[in-house]
């Protein structure tokens, strides 16, 4: 039988190789790397909509939504083809199948690495039994045949036909460098590479092996924390460019329980900023393993990302200028208001824009600093946010008596850290951490430190006591993304 011919055949060096794999398979180099070395450049899914993209097409795919999952992962072959792409990585075994039930064809050479792969480890595990009965001696059971190969595995492309799924070549991908003292060499390393993983394994606590989160952050040795940059007091930089925050801190609690349970006192804590449009796709796409900051749980983002138990409630009200006379919503129709990007708030005010027929000119801003400031200077008339936020920009304001925050609520907003979804090992150390938490004498403390004493970076006092409703939660914790329970 013939061997396929390689992609490397059709795409020679120097030339540009797109990969679409998980921001964790990215973070790694698990590609970039080897494919750097070899003399390409390389490309990866760059925008938060092609990110968060890839996360929900291996989600649709898992579910057997197969032809869902691959408009998905489309969009982002178009985007690596419009960056220069000669070839693109299908680098997660998702992505294959649902590239084929949509029966897109495409214009340069798709590069499936996942089947040599596994041959690879097939023949790795049938040479170490080879090596471990001894030379040339035949392994009982060896006849028994191996898996069937994929349709087409063994043919020869057509002369200039680059429009198929290619295949990596199966020889040996990791073939140990330096001289071999004898012929089984290679399966042996090869096998004692198996051995320390599985002990490994093994050494690893019972709620680690359960968890595809706690697993990485073992193996990595770090855990990586997305913050915000101005959601004061939740998750933001003070004057010595720290990151601080309720949020954070509640987070760092975790961070100690995650140490207690893997038993690593020195676990690394990595911190990657996130904005309100990034968030969600790079903790379902892997790149963070919990979000700290001030983010709503509902329902319809639990379909994509898990929530730890709520740690605050908070509602939608909007900011505005005393002098612009705005009291009511109805007031502000026909005017430019803004909100930030990829928040709630700016989801419910654009879907009241046209329920209602208010005429609203709506502007989105990339953080709330900067929708804030679009109203200190006049480019928008209100600033649609949650109302902690908009008492906190307040507060911090050059001229705070020129603001006043709406009296009306809109929704009701119980923020809570976000994780990686139907992770039930992570999720179980997570919340039981902050149930402990929450229900301890502690966490009112932790409360008044941020909302009741002066704060970082100009020592102002928001003065908001703990409400009612937030004591209630606190003390029976839940993560429930319906607005009902906060009512």
């Amino acid at each position: 039988m013939r061997r396929p011919t390689t992609w490397r055949a059709r795409v020679p060096a120097g030339a540009t190789v797109g990969v679409i794999a998980t921001g964790a398979t990215h973070a790694i180099g698990l590609y970039s790397a080897r494919l750097e070395r070899a003399g390409y450049r390389v490309a990866v899914p760059v925008d938060a909509g092609d990110l968060q993209a890839v996360a929900e097409g291996i989600a649709a795919v898992k579910r057997g939504e197969a032809e869902a999952g691959g408009r998905r992962f489309a969009r982002v072959v178009a985007a690596l083809e419009r960056r220069g792409a000669d070839a693109i990585v299908l680098g997660c075994t998702e992505v294959p199948p649902g590239l084929a039930a949509t029966g897109l064809r495409p214009g340069v050479p798709w590069v499936d690495p996942t089947d040599a792969l596994a041959r690879s480890c097939v023949a790795a595990w049938a040479r170490a039994r080879s090596a471990g009965a001894g030379a040339g001696t035949r392994v009982p059971g060896r006849a028994r045949p191996g898996p069937a190969a994929p349709p087409g595995a063994g043919r020869r492309p057509k002369a200039g036909d680059a429009r198929r799924i290619v295949r990596f070549r199966a020889r040996e991908p990791f073939r140990p460098r330096g001289r071999q003292t004898h012929s089984g060499g290679h399966a042996m390393r090869k096998l004692s590479l198996v051995a320390a993983v599985v002990a490994a394994a093994v050494a690893l606590p019972a709620v680690a092996q359960d968890s595809p989160t706690l697993k990485k952050i073992k193996d990595s040795g770090t855990i990586t924390i997305g913050h915000r940059d101005s959601s004061i007091p939740f998750s933001y930089y003070d004057d010595k460019q720290q990151v601080v925050g309720y949020a954070l801190d509640i987070c760092m609690k975790v961070v100690d329980a995650i140490k207690a349970e893997l038993r690593m006192p020195n676990l690394q804590v990595k911190l990657n900023p996130v904005t309100s449009a990034t968030r969600i796709p790079l903790i379902a796409n892997g790149t963070i393993d919990l979000e700290c900051g001030s983010t709503t749980n509902n329902l319809d983002r639990q379909k994509q990302v898990g929530f730890t138990n709520t740690y605050f409630v908070t509602a939608n009200r909007y900011v505005a200028k005393k002098a612009s006379n705005i009291n009511t919503l109805a007031d502000l129709k026909g005017k430019t208001v803004v909100s930030t990007s990829g928040t709630t708030n700016l989801k419910w005010v654009t879907e009241e824009n046209a329920k209602q027929n208010l005429g609203l000119s709506i502007l989105t801003a990339k953080d709330h600093a900067e929708a804030f400031l679009m109203v200190e200077t006049g480019r928008a008339v209100a600033f649609f946010m949650d109302d902690i936020l908009l008492y906190s920009l307040v507060a911090s304001a050059k001229t705070p008596g020129d603001f006043a925050v709406g009296n009306e609520a809109y929704t009701v907003e119980p923020y809570g850290a976000m994780m990686p979804r139907d992770d039930a090992g992570f999720r179980k150390l997570v919340d039981g951490a902050t149930a402990k938490l929450y229900t301890s004498p502690e966490m009112a403390t932790l409360y008044d430190k941020w909302f009741q004493k002066a704060i970082p970076p100009k020592g102002i006092n928001l003065n908001v006591p703990m409400s009612p409703l937030l004591k209630r939660v606190l003390a029976n914790p839940t993560s429930n993304g319906d607005p009902a329970v906060y009512k």
